[in-house]
């Protein structure tokens, strides 16, 4: 009997997300330790611990993620753009603040450097950031990086209405109360319908009306790349999708980052990247860009 209830405690806190595992604990432990009184010399076990010891395992898990060094060094290393970006959304922080940010660049200019920096910094200090990334490629380069459907339990084709599956009485609800900032990267591949959801889920549970519940958003990525993926749908369409037509952009603030890094010995081609990003380049009919000669790769005949 006794071990038959250990288990089910087990299950209860591993599928049933209690709201009072202290008080589940308290009435049952007798029953469930019924087993060892005869034999165990052991007084209490819990008599020399406080409520620390039932801090939930999901932000446990958070606050003892390591923070690389380098990552730490790098604040240091952040150009102009980075820099600025960097200090305007720690101020906000730092004055406890909410804001939503956007950090807009193309590919190769320093965005998940930032990241990184921003993390490394919040982290040393025992802040708790929740990191999520729209693709499961993105999420491998940021340290505990998730994809928002799996952090924030998003529905997969989220609805004008949808929030998020959280009750305001689970581990990951209280996570997210004791959580600093949240970065999202390659969020321009989200649909807006998406991003309100958890917007909705946040302000519900933290019981403000500020975007994102008045956490630190920190979206990033380039528009220039992947939109949203509307099956079928038309250039229209998926514009509509895209989260700068949501309501919440209007309190968005842009962070630009203007210097690629990866093209720092090759100014013309980081430039021509850029104007075919913009959609500057001259076009050969409506959707075809002339590659000049000096870029291209002559093919040889093994």
């Amino acid at each position: 009997m006794p071990c038959a209830l250990r288990r089910l405690f087990a299950t209860v806190l591993i599928f049933c997300e209690p709201t009072d595992v202290r008080s589940l604990w308290d009435e049952f432990l007798a029953c469930m330790v019924d087993d060892y009184a005869s034999t165990s010399t052991t007084t209490s076990l819990t008599s020399d611990n406080d409520n620390n010891n039932f801090m939930p395992r999901i932000i446990q898990e958070e606050m003892s993620i390591e923070v690389p060094q380098e990552d730490l060094c790098s604040i240091e290393r952040l150009n102009h753009d980075q820099s600025a970006a960097f200090r305007c959304i720690m101020n906000t922080i730092d004055r406890r603040e909410s804001g939503v940010f956007f950090v807009d660049g193309p590919g190769g200019a320093g965005k998940t450097f930032l990241y990184r920096a921003i993390i490394a910094d919040l982290r040393s200090k025992g802040h708790i950031v929740l990191v999520i990334a729209s693709s499961g490629i993105a999420t491998t380069l940021l340290p505990g990086g998730r994809t928002p459907h799996s952090r924030f339990k998003i529905p997969i084709n989220a609805e004008p209405s949808s929030t998020c599956s959280i009750s305001k009485q689970s581990d990951l609800a209280k996570l997210i109360r004791q959580t600093t900032a949240i970065i999202w990267d390659e969020a321009p591949m989200t649909n807006k319908e998406t991003m309100e959801s958890l917007d909705r889920t946040l302000r519900d549970i933290l019981e403000n009306n500020n975007p994102f519940g008045g956490k630190v958003m920190v979206m990033g990525g380039d528009f220039r790349q992947v939109l949203p993926v509307v099956p079928k749908g038309s250039k229209s369409q998926m514009i509509s999708a895209s989260i700068v037509k949501s309501h919440l952009w209007a309190f968005t603030k842009i962070l630009h980052l203007r210097q690629n890094m990866q093209s720092l010995n090759d100014r013309d081609f980081a430039e021509y990247l850029m104007r075919t990003g913009d959609g500057i380049e001259p076009t050969i009919c409506e959707d075809l860009v002339q590659i000049e000669v000096g870029m291209a790769i002559p093919w040889e005949d093994e």
